[in-house]
């Protein structure tokens, strides 16, 4: 096998993934744009319900993988094949029960879609759109077993290539599909070969790599114990991440209506597309830094979170920024200033891509150390708090109330106290360390926002020339400001002597040879 270090593996992930993702959201585009053309905002509303409907059917998972890739990285860093078999048999057991149990939940919801999905005009063969729905995620369920564990080992890269081969040609049939037939459940047929041939792809590139995968071993009760103690933590958290990440959209069909869940997926689909780009990047190095747990070095650890949170805070202002100016202008341009919304939802909908971007760091260290009992709680909590703000604010303030209610309840609850636990119980160091320095990130994020903004807002009307040129400024300001003042900072030199330096070294080498 392939012996590579762990920045390698980083570099090749992120790379990987972000082509996937340039690719991705460009063949996004187009398919949406003849989607409202063919079918129109109501479908484009049911689409975006049924998805969060599947999310939440996704609880079911119960957090077992997640914690089933917590417990690969030690064997793996080991060759302890062993475990890594038994952990995969007792992986296959559990999913393929997840599965069937996915399957009878999803059908026990047909009753309530009516209540879920708020429309003026009535759309035929609701159910069926939704079972299919159902469908394609049973498929993943019982399939996606075997390849984590090139996850696990810190090669998400291959992965991405099957999933963009696989985005292209769903993309490609589903266009065809949208302009001929103008048919919604064709389109949803699609969606679910495209699942099972990735997967089965992915499943086949797994056991290529790793053959010892096809037998089966009895996992021991004392590992087993551990991960059913970390998946009771992990069920809560992602119990309460579920909730909070995906009932607005069911809240404002019920409270705004479901055309309204329409116009919002236009912005979550570009800003979703830019969040898969920064998942695949934080993703590569939650694998490395897993990887590096195992070794058990204190404060080299804590000097790569300082890193990572610096890349995390330099990452979500620039993408901030970008999206706070160009989001209205592009949507605009590519479908129209009817779908266009009021700069304060605009405002919240970055501040809640922003919020837990920043904190990308802390969730990479609670799912690499296990630390999922200490904050199984929390985000129960940021939940409830969320559901009550939103009916509350939502029905003063509609759409923007619902969305504000989402920003309010995690400044409240897991923005400071997930950091809290962090650094009290794993580093055992001073949570005021972190506080200081995200008051910092803060107040830098709100002077580049607003600098970026005075400075474009001298370019009057909405062109594809002006969208360009605020681009540029909004490349330039928030990257010119942070490398200001940061420059001699020891995460700007760690990067620098780690990345920058070593390839600029490797093209003068090979310029001498």
């Amino acid at each position: 096998m392939e012996n590579r270090t762990r920045k390698q593996y980083v570099s090749l992930n992120i790379l990987a993934g972000s082509i996937s993702q340039v690719v991705s959201l460009m063949l996004q585009l187009i398919s949406r744009t003849i989607f409202l053309n063919t079918l129109g905002i109501e479908y484009l509303g049911i689409n975006a319900i049924f998805f969060n409907v599947l999310t939440v059917l996704s609880l079911a998972d119960l957090g077992f993988g997640t914690a089933i890739i917590y417990s690969m990285y030690k064997p793996l860093a080991e060759n302890d094949t062993d475990t890594v078999v038994a952990l995969m048999t007792y992986y296959k057991k559990i999913y393929h029960k997840i599965a069937i149990l996915v399957a009878a939940i999803g059908i026990g919801m047909i009753p309530l879609l009516p209540y879920v999905v708020n429309l003026k005009t009535n759309i035929p063969h609701l159910s069926v759109y939704y079972l299919l729905y159902v469908i394609n995620m049973v498929i993943s369920y019982f399939m996606a077993y075997k390849y984590t564990i090139i996850s696990a080992d810190q090669k998400d890269y291959l992965l991405s290539i099957y999933s963009l081969i696989g985005s292209i040609l769903q993309t490609i049939l589903q266009i065809l599909i949208l302009l001929i037939f103008k048919n919604f459940m064709l389109y949803l047929f699609v969606m679910i070969l495209r699942t099972f041939l990735v997967n089965w792809f992915q499943t086949k590139k797994a056991k290529k790599l790793y053959p010892y995968i096809k037998e089966t071993k009895e996992l021991d009760s004392i590992t087993k114990k551990s991960i059913n103690e970390n998946v009771k933590s992990m069920f809560l958290y992602k119990l309460g991440g579920v909730l909070l990440n995906n009932t607005d959209n069911f809240i404002i069909s019920m409270i705004v209506g479901t055309v309204y869940v329409g116009f919002y997926s236009n912005y979550l689909t570009i800003i979703t597309a830019v969040t898969s780009f920064v998942i695949i990047i934080f993703n590569s190095l939650t694998h490395s830094v897993g990887n590096l747990n195992a070794n058990n070095d204190k404060e080299k650890q804590f000097e790569i979170f300082r890193v990572i949170n610096f890349i995390a805070f330099w990452i979500m202002t620039f993408c901030s920024v970008c999206f706070l100016i160009l989001l209205n202008d592009f949507i605009t341009l590519w479908i129209g200033e009817e779908y266009v919304f009021g700069m304060l939802t605009v405002s919240v909908i970055v501040l809640n891509f922003f919020m837990p971007g920043t904190i990308s760091d802390v969730s990479i260290y609670r799912d690499t150390t296990g630390m999922f009992k200490q904050t199984k709680y929390i985000f129960l909590l940021t939940a409830f708090i969320n559901l009550v703000l939103s009916i509350i604010l939502g029905k003063i303030y509609g759409l923007f109330g619902i969305l504000l209610a989402t920003a309010i309840s995690r400044i409240l609850t897991n923005m400071w106290y997930e950091p809290f636990i962090l650094f009290k119980t794993y580093f055992k160091k001073s949570p005021l360390l972190y506080f200081r320095r995200q008051i910092l990130y803060w107040i830098i994020f709100i002077i580049c926002s607003i600098g970026t903004y005075l400075l474009c807002s001298i370019f009057k009307g909405i062109s594809i020339v002006n969208l360009i040129l605020k681009l540029m400024i909004c490349i330039l300001v928030p990257n010119i400001i942070i490398l200001a003042l940061f420059f001699r900072s020891k995460e700007v030199v760690y990067l620098y002597e780690q990345i920058i330096k070593k390839i600029t070294d490797k093209i003068k080498f090979k310029n001498t040879i």
